[in-house]
């Protein structure tokens, strides 16, 4: 992991991406691989629609905004519209520029993995040195329980074996503590150096659009520094990324380095 820049530590490109579609029939070029898992429109627009709430209720929660009349309630639906759809085509330009800035002009391999009956949504810009793993198992096989009662995953083993002979390894996609911590700890138990881009998962709604972000840069989030968290949080926030070494452990030492 050592060209991503770690904090203190285009539009117009063709979507025509190799499909890997048998395991290890595509030989990388590089050691270092990011997968972005399952970027499709479904759960993009699961995503999405937290944003529009979020826009809503900022909206109506202003005490100026009178809305009694059919007009200004037209109106109001107007406005939040356009603002969901500048804040959409700023959610879009903003993961794009991290893949880009993190990863592929770092020499990384990139990788998109979708169940396989789905997409890369139009919110991913894929170019054509991209790949698109197709991971095995569709949509309604994964969404269905079997006759245990639990819902099928993707296997990893596959997962893993299609992104060829790699040396580290950077998970990003849905969801954190699901799919991306499943195929990150998979990786790990390889020998694969692996990290979980946190900012890449779906707390990025949450965090793209914060003064502290940055393109380039991971961490961009860290508990010590964010006013919201107390004592109690921060210990919650750590515990769960105790014995996680795919997840960064130590955000005291993150500090005394962006103030060095």
């Amino acid at each position: 992991m050592d060209n991503i820049k770690y904090a203190g530590h285009n539009s117009n490109s063709s979507a025509s991406a190799l499909t890997i579609e048998a395991k290890g029939n595509v030989s990388y070029n590089h050691q270092k691989a990011f997968i972005f898992l399952y970027p499709q429109q479904d759960i993009f627009d699961i995503e999405l629609n937290v944003l529009k709430f979020r826009i809503e209720h900022k909206y109506y929660s202003k005490k100026d905004n009178d809305i009694g009349d059919s007009n200004n309630k037209n109106s109001a639906a107007a406005n939040i519209m356009q603002s969901f759809l500048r804040c959409k085509d700023k959610y879009s330009e903003m993961l794009n520029s991290c893949i880009n800035a993190r990863y592929r002009q770092k020499g990384y391999n990139i990788s998109f993995a979708v169940l396989d009956d789905c997409s890369v949504s139009n919110i991913i810009t894929v170019h054509e040195s991209d790949h698109i793993i197709n991971v095995g198992i569709d949509s309604a096989t994964h969404r269905s329980k079997n006759k245990e009662g639990i819902y099928p995953y993707p296997d990893n083993e596959n997962i893993i074996q299609k992104l060829g002979s790699i040396s580290s390894l950077v998970v990003t996609g849905f969801h954190m503590w699901d799919c991306v911590e499943k195929l990150a700890q998979a990786a790990h138990s390889h020998g694969i150096n692996t990290l979980v881009d946190e900012d890449l998962t779906e707390f990025f709604k949450f965090r793209f659009q914060e003064s502290f972000f940055k393109a380039d840069t991971y961490p961009t989030f860290n508990p010590y520094l964010d006013p919201n968290f107390n004592e109690s949080s921060i210990n919650a926030f750590l515990s769960a990324r105790k014995d996680k070494p795919w997840l960064i452990q130590d955000y005291k030492s993150l500090i005394r380095q962006d103030k060095a």
